[in-house]
Formats: C-alpha cells, structure tokens, sequence
C-alpha cells in the first residue's frame, strides 16, 4: 500500500469518525428536542388544558349558580360567566383533542365526551334558569341537580390529568434510558474515534515519519563519506520504497566511484594520471587567471577611485607575474609624473606668486617715483621762477 493510500485511508477514517460523530450528535439533540417537546405539547399543556376545562365546570359554571342564588349577581350577569365558561370549555376541549392521545386516553376522552353532552343538558337548563330569571326554579336546580350534573365530569377530568403526568413519568423513563444509551453510544464513538485516531497517529508515525527518518539519516551518512550501510525501505512498493531505491542508487554510485578512484589509484596508469594532472592543472590555470583578473580589476578600481599608490603586493603565478608587475611599474611611474606635474604646478604657482609680489613693489615703487617727478617738476618751477625774477632783476640793474 502506498505512503497516499494510507494517508487517504488514515484521512477518510478521521473525516467519518468525525462525521459519525456529528450525525449522531444531531440526532441525540433531536430526539432529546422531540421527547421535551412531547412531554410538554402532548403531557404538559393538556394538564393546562384539563384544567381550565375542570375549573370551568367547577369553579364558573357551579359558583356562578351560587352566586346567583345569593344574590351576589344578576341573572344577565350569570348568564354571561356561564356562556363564557361554556366557550373557554369548548375552546381548550379542541385544543386538547388536538394532541397525540394514548388508547386508554382516547377511551377516556371518549367517556368523557358522553357525559359531557349530558352535563350540557344540564348546563343549558341553568342557562335558561338564569336567561328567564325564575329564582325559585334556579334554587331546586342547584339543590337537586347542580352536582349530580358537575360532579360526573370531575372524575374524567381527574383520570385524565391522572394519565397525563403518568404518561409524562413514563416519557421521561424513556427519555433518561434512552439519554443512557445516547451516552454509552457516544463513549464508544468517542472511543472508536480515539482509536481511529490513535491508529492514524501510529501509521503517519510508523509509515511515514520514521521511514522518512530512517531514509535521511542514511542520506546524512552517505553524504559524510559512508557507502557500507544499508538503506530502510528497499525492495518496498511504496514511496519509500522508491526513495529508498534512489538512495541506494546513490550508495551504489558512491561505491563504484570509490572502486574506480582505488582501481586508478592501484593501477596508476600514465593516461590516467596525464589526464587527472591536466584537469588538476587547468583547474589550477583557471584558478589563476581568475585570480589575477580580478585582483587586477580591483587595483583598477582602486586606481580610478584616485589611489595612485596602491599596488598589487600578492604574486601571481610565475607565467602571469609579469602582467603584475607591469602594471605596478605603470602605476609608478603614473605616480611619478602626476608627482612631477604636482611639482610643476606648485613651481608654477610660486612663481605667479613672487611675479604678483614683484608687480606689487613696482606698482608701488612707480607711485613713488611718480611723487618725486612731481616734487621734481614743482622744485624745478620753482627755480624757473626764481630764475626768471634773477633775469628780471639782472636786466632791471
């Protein structure tokens, strides 16, 4: 059987448990909702019934003609309570008749039924009594025939309301056996569920889990190295069978290529070795160029970010140390000439310097000069003058 089937299987007996469960569930509720609303529809409210039907007959109708006879009331009065007791009476009669009745109910109510027709005779003579007013007639009537007519109807009555609460008694027997067998019906389908569940835990645990376990821990050992093992699960249909099989033909695959790598290692061959040395070396040739591309893109990057002092320290291989080299004597000498240019810059720069300091002194040495011509030129106007009153004078003597 297969790892799904038996999931599925596993699934399936939880869901009906579950379903079993909840149906009987529904069902216990229901009977239970029917046998309360039995009891108290067909046991109950029929007592209530009877006796409004009982105090109609004995209390309105029978102390009405008393209180009629005592004067306590009018005849129209009395009439009235009569005929509203007589309607109540009709009225819950109906009611009655209209729930579930046992056999022996039935022949009760049927007795019943009998006197009562007579009863009403009876009743409708009061009725008259009281309708015509004759009190004289209405005080024979309740002394003769008042409580012979009632009295009749009481026992029914009593035998019914008798029934009814030994029905209800009975009813609720039934209903305590049968809440009995609903529990002990519920213990076991708790139990079978428990075990349904207990089996599918022990199945999930005993087919899947710990085969699945098993299987992984085989695939750990492998993985570290160890191919003399042997693998749970193979030779079996399931999934785990297959799993395993996929195992073991990695185990299988390990221990070929262990006895291949132990055959060229025993035999030693030259083919064996000159291709194993080529792999290793252009593996290694490859190793090395990687490397040196990339140590050389981040000097690059390292020489584009400005580091101009930045050199490649770690050698390369012996076929590929010259690229370093070149590239550290390139970036030495690019460090030398920006060196130089700096140098010249800062040459330059000096000399602005003392150029824009030696215009600076002839400017100001050419506004002194330009003062003394002027004390010059007023000195010398001076003298003209001087001359030229000398002149004026020598030609004067």
């Amino acid at each position: 059987m297969t790892i799904r089937t038996k999931l599925l299987a596993c699934v399936a007996l939880l869901t009906l448990a579950i379903f079993a469960l909840s149906f009987f569930a529904f069902y216990a509720m229901k009977k239970e909702a029917q046998l309360a609303n039995s009891i108290v529809a067909d046991r109950v409210l029929p007592m209530e019934q009877l006796k409004v039907i009982s105090d109609g007959y004995a209390v309105s109708i029978v102390d009405t003609a008393h209180n009629v006879r005592s004067g306590a009331i009018t005849s129209a009065e009395g009439a009235s309570r009569v005929k509203a007791a007589l309607t109540r009476i009709d009225d819950r009669w109906n009611d009655y008749t209209a729930t579930e009745l046992t056999p022996e109910e039935q022949r009760i109510a049927d007795h019943f039924l009998s006197i009562r027709k007579q009863a009403d005779e009876g009743v409708q003579q009061l009725l008259s009594l009281l309708e015509s007013g004759d009190g004289k007639g209405l005080e024979t009537y309740v002394n003769t025939r008042l409580y012979p007519t009632i009295n009749p109807l009481g026992e029914d009555i009593a035998k019914l309301i008798d029934l009814q609460i030994r029905v209800a008694k009975s009813a609720l027997v039934e209903g305590n056996a049968f809440r009995d067998l609903l529990v002990e019906v519920m213990t076991v389908l708790a139990v079978l569920s428990a075990a349904v569940a207990a089996f599918s835990i022990w199945t999930v645990l005993r087919g899947v889990i710990s085969p699945i376990n098993a299987i992984t821990e085989a695939m750990r050992q492998l993985a570290a190295g160890q191919i003399d093992l042997a693998i749970f699960g193979e030779g079996r249909r399931d999934e785990i069978g297959k799993m395993a099989s996929a195992v073991g033909i990695f185990r299988d695959n390990a221990r070929e290529r262990r006895r291949l790598e132990a055959e060229a290692e025993a035999n030693r061959s030259t083919r064996e070795r000159e291709r194993l040395e080529r792999e290793r070396r252009q593996a290694e040739e490859a190793a090395e160029v990687q490397f040196a591309v990339e140590t050389i893109g981040h000097a690059l990057g390292r020489l584009s970010d400005g580091k101009l002092n930045h050199r490649i320290e770690q050698a390369f291989a012996p076929r590929l140390d010259k690229v370093r080299l070149d590239f550290n004597a390139a970036v030495e000498r690019l460090e030398d000439a920006m060196g130089h240019v700096g140098m010249n810059a800062q040459a330059i720069a000096a000399g602005a310097q003392q150029i824009r300091a030696a215009a600076d002194d002839l400017s100001k040495r050419t506004e002194q000069q330009a003062a003394s011509v002027e004390e010059t030129a007023a000195a010398l106007e001076e003298i003209t003058t001087t001359v030229s009153d000398s002149s004026n004078r020598a030609d004067e003597a």
